[in-house]
């Protein structure tokens, strides 16, 4: 695959769908396959590390359903090529985005979704720029701290050792650097027995997420919003193949069987954490914040009631409880170190949980199979979901995410369906509609959350695990999810 990495290759969002009708030729393959379990990557030249399941015999159509044939040997000398190239570029309010700022700039648009993609190859140079003024303040103009994160280990959970040995630094120095830039929430820090590991941060899970405290600035939220959000950065999340949520069944009733396939069980999840956070949901929170409402700070008791003001969903005449999406394990542990959460009980977590389902929320997981993050997200508020719903009915099932954004499948019973339209109301998505014969019929954006089910009066709608042969294996932990994503854009010509 020739490529020329001194210019990015950028699609707009319309020619992005160049991967239209990858999820569908994937699915339309050949069937049969047997499950495979966790063979070894390496083996068969997948990503190392990365388990396959049963795509070990089939490298592309792995790579079609949002995967990668990449290693990260492999993707780091891409990006290498990536970020040497960079140089300096102009911003869109015309201001000149220095090259140490581009090219980590380049760097961590490497890591998961990446930015918006772009028409023309001046306009993807326009959104680096402003990616890159972004990091510059967020990095508070310290061009020390944004080389030192060029010069970590890429594409990798690292320990302080692992960064002396790629940067000559004494272990020493190296720990204080870490230090400081994980408490600046520059890098993520993972406090784990026997000592302190880091990796870097993508857009999405990442810098949006553990920057968003600089919001209630007024100076920093115009920076932060315009720079980041206003110029697409979300948009990129779209083509990566895989999202960063999927969605799970809201509870066990409305599973056929009552049985939750493993990782998709957010019961499980609570019960394996001692460490659990809640943290307002981030685009809510943004959105209210920009708007100018009066919210509380994160992490106060004041913000458990407050509900989101700026919102077309009400719930009982109001919006949805911001606080209410939930950190476990060590996330949770560096969301209380950023101050950008507030600690919880397990009993808590459940009442927190029950109220978002009866809110009819649906509840998401971070896209890894050791995942600690619990989204309770709406179209109506939710920068994941409303994407989804922007795209539309037509041309969000052209991409892979669309298949990949749950493991399940949903069941109508038409003969006990008594058409009293409670799934219409209750659908996050507003994928529901009732047809020319009074039946509820679902378009392509239902993502599978199981609210229809709950309120169902005849249980006329169920979910059931989707086929083994028809489920993508999700990546150990955030790492492995970013280096997926990268791969994917990669071998689509999307980065």
């Amino acid at each position: 695959m020739e490529r020329d990495m001194s210019r990015r290759t950028f699609v707009g969002a319309t020619a992005a769908l160049a991967v239209s009708g990858i999820a569908s030729r994937a699915l339309a393959s050949e069937g049969g396959a047997e499950e495979a379990g966790d063979a070894s990557a390496a083996a068969d030249g997948f990503p190392e590390g990365m388990s396959t399941g049963w795509l070990t015999d089939d490298p592309q159509r792995y790579a079609d359903r949002g995967g990668t044939t990449l290693t990260l040997e492999q993707l780091n000398k891409i990006r290498r090529d990536m970020v040497d190239a960079a140089h300096e570029l102009t911003a869109s309010d015309g201001t000149t985005a220095g090259e140490t700022w581009v090219r980590l700039a380049t760097l961590m648009n490497t890591y998961g979704g990446g930015l918006l993609k772009a028409a023309t190859l001046e306009e993807a140079d326009e959104h680096l720029a402003d990616f890159a003024e972004y990091l510059q303040n967020l990095f508070d103009d310290d061009e020390e701290a944004a080389r030192h994160c060029l010069e970590m280990p890429w594409g990798k959970v690292f320990s302080v050792y692992e960064y002396a040995e790629a940067s000559d630094r004494t272990v020493e120095e190296c720990a204080a650097i870490c230090g400081d830039l994980a408490a600046r929430g520059l890098i993520c820090h993972l406090a784990r027995t026997g000592g302190d590991y880091y990796h870097h941060l993508p857009i999405y899970h990442g810098f949006w997420e553990y920057s968003v405290g600089r919001i209630y600035d007024p100076k920093e939220n115009d920076v932060y919003v315009q720079k980041l959000i206003a110029n697409g950065a979300s948009g990129g999340v779209m083509t990566s193949g895989t999202p960063i949520y999927y969605s799970v069944p809201c509870d066990k009733d409305v599973v056929a069987d009552d049985r939750v396939l493993p990782c998709n069980d957010w019961e499980e999840m609570l019960d394996r954490y001692d460490t659990i956070c809640v943290l307002p949901c981030i685009c809510s929170l943004t959105d209210n914040v920009s708007a100018g409402a009066d919210v509380p700070p994160i992490g106060s008791e004041e913000l458990k009631e407050f509900r989101n003001v700026f919102e077309s969903e009400a719930v009982d005449g109001q919006g949805h409880h911001l606080e209410r999406c939930l950190g476990f394990g060590e996330e949770a542990e560096y969301y209380l170190e950023r101050g950008l959460a507030r600690k919880i009980s397990k009993d808590e977590a459940r009442e927190i949980i029950q109220r978002n389902i009866d809110e009819g929320l649906v509840m998401q997981m971070g896209y890894t199979r050791n995942s600690e993050i619990l989204c309770s997200c709406h179209s109506a508020c939710c920068k994941v979901l409303s994407g989804y719903a922007m795209l539309g009915p037509d041309v969000f099932p052209q991409l892979p995410i669309s298949v990949n954004c749950s493991n399940y499948l949903l069941n109508y019973d038409r003969d006990a369906c008594i058409q009293c339209g409670a799934c219409v109301e209750r659908c996050p998505m507003h994928a529901i509609s009732m047809d020319d014969t009074n039946h509820p019929a679902v378009n392509a954006l239902c993502v599978r959350c199981g609210q229809c089910g709950l309120v169902c009066p005849v249980h006329a709608r169920t979910l059931s695990a989707r086929p083994a042969e028809d489920r993508l294996p999700v990546p150990d932990d955030h790492m492995d999810d970013h280096n997926r994503k990268f791969g994917f854009r990669v071998e689509h010509g999307l980065v």
